[in-house]
């Protein structure tokens, strides 16, 4: 059975920093531990520290594994992110990820969706049902709004302000905006509400406080509306 690396206890440190003071949601928490724990059950015991060799050998094994560039990138900035805590908390006199470059992203051009396409794809006929509405609902968050699909899976209900059309957005870097809500999509919610309510009725749990729910009565999540 492998022993746990030197570093996992200073992991453990950095994830709850990244829940207590960066206030990262549970999402890019898992992502950054399954980054972190990856690398450290590469990285030889015999290396409690590793340098910027080690990060760049594990980079191209990632790349020799088939990896997207773009999964690569992620997964560097999960180690800059780990190893810059680590050195502004006096842990490493150095940060070895600091220097490291990992394989250029090709650019694509943005994919979007025509006028015609969304008011289409908005006047389907959706079932009158918890999730027929919250669907619609969402659909008309996204386009009304123009937010991030982030942003909507984690806006709290009490930003929403339909008297006033308008709703609190929480954008990277915990910044907040200000965003209007057209009468379609004002209505789409308040029509959506009552089936939350009803939802976190049956399901006899506390109301979690954000505006869209699965199924469970839990918030719904990104990639659920991916």
């Amino acid at each position: 059975m492998r022993r746990n690396h030197p570093l996992e206890a200073h992991l453990e440190r950095f994830l709850r920093h990244l829940r207590d003071v960066r206030q990262m949601s549970r999402e890019t928490q898992r992502a950054y531990r399954s980054d972190l724990s990856a690398f450290l059950a590469w990285l030889p015991l015999d290396r409690p520290v590793p340098d910027r060799l080690d990060i760049r050998r594990y980079l191209v094994e990632l790349q020799e594994q088939g990896l997207k560039a773009t999964s690569i990138q992620r997964k560097l900035a999960s180690l800059r992110s780990l190893f810059r805590y680590l050195r502004d908390h006096g842990h490493l006199d150095t940060d070895p990820a600091r220097l490291v470059k990992g394989p250029k992203i090709p650019r694509r051009i943005p994919r979007f969706l025509t006028i015609a396409q969304v008011e289409a794809l908005l006047d389907l006929s959706y079932p009158d049902s918890f999730q027929g509405h919250r669907n619609r609902a969402i659909l008309e968050f996204l386009y009304s709004t123009g937010c991030r699909v982030s942003e909507a899976a984690n806006t709290p209900i009490r930003y929403l302000d339909l008297h006033s059309g308008s709703v609190r957005v929480m954008g990277k870097g915990r910044k907040e905006r200000l965003a209007m809500l057209g009468g379609k999509a004002s209505q789409a919610i308040h029509d959506y509400l009552p089936w939350r309510r009803e939802l976190i009725r049956e399901r006899q749990c506390p109301d979690p406080g954000i505006l869209f729910l699965n199924r469970l009565a839990k918030p719904i999540s990104s990639r659920w509306i991916f």
